[in-house]
């Protein structure tokens, strides 16, 4: 201990002797002693004193001195107890000292002896703790790792506690080989917290405790998404998935990021589209969820694909969408690009050429483009079983932003219609003899019609939610027309053109020019059914 200049007491003018110590139990710009007691054994032959005090470089002595102990005036020995010194707690001035001392009053006190068996010292401060955050992330995130920094400059923190992290307790003391930091850090994270916005509570207190020594309360939030967004896709590209496509195919695409029950979600931060790897289109935003209440949807304009910018086969189409906390998701499919005709689907009969004449209406027919050829071959017809009888070759041309399916062994075709479509069938299979019987349910066709120099039939089955026909009698063949109305299939039908391919490869790909010049007359036995397959 050092000697401050804390002065004396002139207890007599006689007086002889002073000595002072004191200790500085604390090295801190507002920590401060607010009382001490001392257990001493005083012995003296004449007058001396002891004192017990506080003393304050600022103020002075703030409590104590002059002598609060005994004095002798004679010979004699003394031993006082917890004697003591004592100011409001909230009084002390820091930094300030418990003191200790002896007086000698007379000039013939030649010794004495004062021996201090014990001080308690008292401290406090008047600052309550703090407590602030670090590595909290700003935005959105799936979870997150961050500290909250306890510190309190009087006689230091003793524990911190903080949402999300294990409590910190120092086990500290005012013994001066232990004392409280002035810092502690507590780690946390937000694996146990719920997804949404998540207040971060945190509390701390000093080794004194209680009121004014305690810190409660909020230093920031989190806000946590693990969800991934939704996609939602729509389109002939997409309706296309595993099966042929070709021409203009769109897309569209829409995402979603759903939130927990009654909060909410970071929202959807981008889209990517790519082909076969590429990105092909994109859209991005920045967005907040706290206050755009749609939950920051995004869609990706329309896009078209068009098939004749890919060689013919599969293609993968793959979307990605990720949200603002880094989740994603991702939705992928083939479709495979089928711009020859040569890729048409096989007949299962290999044997089975096709050795009619097919009538097409070129590469394109008043804007609309030749898309997709279907090859019926040689397969069951459920509606005669027993007799074993059979469908025969047909070859199916398509024109429009439409591909439909190969008809099952059921003859049911599936996907969309396509605006127009020519069919060749013999004349053997499909004739006018199939309508000379009213079926229940098979609309009865107009006969008394002809197309370019031959017999016709139109049927309208607009009222049952179908397409209009038109049967077409030539040569040996049967030629039906599918479309909107008995305009468009006769304008179609002054198109048509005959061609044989075989082995099948394509069909004409010039753009035919209208005619009226007639049409091959029908071979005996087409028109009545009479023909063998």
């Amino acid at each position: 201990m050092d000697t401050p200049d804390a002065g004396y007491f002139p207890w007599a003018p006689y007086e002889i002797g002073e000595w002072n110590y004191y200790g500085e139990f604390w090295r801190s710009s507002t920590a401060y002693v607010y009382a001490m007691e001392t257990a001493s054994h005083f012995y003296a032959p004449y007058a001396a004193c002891r004192y017990t005090g506080i003393y304050s470089l600022v103020d002075g002595w703030e409590a104590g001195y002059p002598a609060s102990g005994g004095c002798a005036t004679h010979y004699g020995e003394y031993n006082a107890w917890c004697t003591s010194a004592t100011c409001d707690p909230n009084v002390g001035n820091p930094p300030n000292y418990a003191v200790f001392g002896t007086q000698a009053m007379a000039a013939n006190a030649w010794y004495f002896v004062n021996d201090l068996f014990g001080v308690n010292v008292y401290i406090s401060d008047r600052d309550a703790p703090t407590v602030s955050a670090s590595g909290i992330p700003p935005g959105w995130v799936q979870d997150a790792t961050f500290q909250a920094n306890g510190y309190d400059s009087g006689v230091g923190v003793n524990n911190v506690g903080v949402t999300g992290g294990q409590a910190w307790n120092s086990g500290c003391s005012v013994d001066p080989t232990n004392h409280c930091p002035a810092n502690a850090t507590v780690t946390a994270d937000t694996t146990s917290l719920p997804e949404g916005i998540n207040t971060i509570n945190a509390t701390a207190t000093d080794l004194i405790g209680g009121p004014g020594h305690t810190f409660n309360g909020t230093i920031g939030q989190v806000k946590i998404d693990r969800s991934p967004p939704l996609i939602a896709a729509a389109g002939r590209l997409h309706d296309r998935a595993d099966k042929p496509v070709n021409g203009d195919a769109t897309l569209d695409i829409d995402a979603y990021d759903p939130a927990p029950s009654g909060g909410l979600a970071s929202g959807v931060a981008g889209i990517e589209l790519r082909i076969d790897g590429a990105l092909k289109a994109s859209q991005y935003q920045h967005c907040d969820t706290t206050t755009d209440l749609t939950g920051c949807e995004l869609s990706l304009p329309t896009y078209s694909f068009h098939a004749p910018d890919y060689t013919d086969g599969p293609h993968t189409i793959g979307v990605t969408v990720t949200d603002n906390a880094g989740n994603v998701s991702t939705s992928q499919w083939t479709v495979t690009v089928a711009n020859s005709a040569s890729l048409m689907m096989p007949c299962t009969d290999q044997g089975a050429a096709v050795n009619f004449p097919v009538y097409s209406l070129g590469a394109v027919f008043d804007t609309l483009v030749r898309h997709q050829i279907i090859r019926t071959c040689d397969v069951p017809d459920p509606a005669d079983v027993t007799a074993g009888h059979t469908r025969e070759n047909s070859v199916t041309v398509s024109y429009g932003d439409c591909v439909a399916d190969q008809p099952d062994a059921n003859h049911e075709a599936h996907g969309c219609i396509p605006p127009l479509q020519i069919q060749t069938f013999p004349a053997c299979e499909r004739n006018s003899a199939l309508y000379r019987v009213d079926t229940e349910g098979t609309p009865m066709p107009r006969t008394d019609t002809t197309v370019r120099g031959v017999p016709a039939a139109y049927f309208d089955d607009s009222d049952t939610g179908g397409a209009s026909r038109l049967e077409i009698y030539t040569g040996s063949v049967t030629v039906v027309l599918f479309g909107p109305d008995v305009l468009e299939l006769l304008a179609a039908a002054q198109s048509m053109l005959p061609t044989l391919p075989n082995p099948f490869t394509d069909l004409d790909p010039l753009i035919h020019t209208p005619t009226t010049a007639p049409l091959l007359a029908p071979v005996s036995g087409a028109l009545d059914g009479t023909l063998t397959c």
